[in-house]
């Protein structure tokens, strides 16, 4: 009696089971994201109000993410709709009144605009597109001369690294042209 034999084609199965993977994968990154944006946002939400972090609700307009597999956008999203009660200013105390800001706006406008740096594999970014973000980040001097130091960005770095370890994580801050 002959040996029974079974061949499976082995470059179509893997491909297929990579596909399936490599899917799951992107949800996966998707839903982390999606998560992700919301502790972000809550975070700048709940820091004290008197520095007017998000007075008109510019700032939180702006706070976007994305996905993106093999150079290609698989879906993006913001921490919330658009709800800013006015479009703000930057450097709104300086006369003539600064340029102005509209938070919502400005994250569309990024999330059309951005390239992923690999063409292979995933990209995940998360960002906070209001141009003032940068007077909180690095901080800055109050009249009074209390200096105000804010990190909600750098903190979720730290996260976002240990979440996705072993991925390699960068951070990278644009400036608007």
């Amino acid at each position: 009696m002959k040996k029974s034999q079974v061949i499976f084609p082995k470059k179509q199965i893997e491909k297929q089971i990579f596909a399936k993977m490599s899917a799951l994968q992107t949800e996966r990154l998707i839903d982390y994201a999606m998560q992700e944006i919301q502790q972000i946002g809550n975070d700048i939400s709940v820091f004290p109000h008197a520095n007017n972090l998000d007075r008109t609700g510019n700032l939180l307009d702006s706070l976007c993410w994305g996905v993106y597999y093999n150079g290609s956008r698989r879906k993006y999203g913001f921490y919330r709709n658009l709800s800013a009660s006015e479009v703000s200013h930057l450097h709104e105390y300086s006369r003539p009144m600064g340029e102005a800001v509209s938070g919502h706006y400005m994250a569309q406008q990024f999330i059309q605009k951005y390239k992923p740096s690999n063409e292979k594999g995933w990209e995940v970014f998360f960002a906070v597109l209001a141009p003032y973000w940068g007077y909180w980040e690095t901080g800055f001097s109050t009249r009074s001369g209390k200096e105000l130091r804010w990190q909600v960005m750098t903190r979720h770095f730290d996260v976002v690294s240990r979440d996705l370890k072993p991925s390699n994580v960068t951070f990278n801050i644009y400036r608007a042209s």
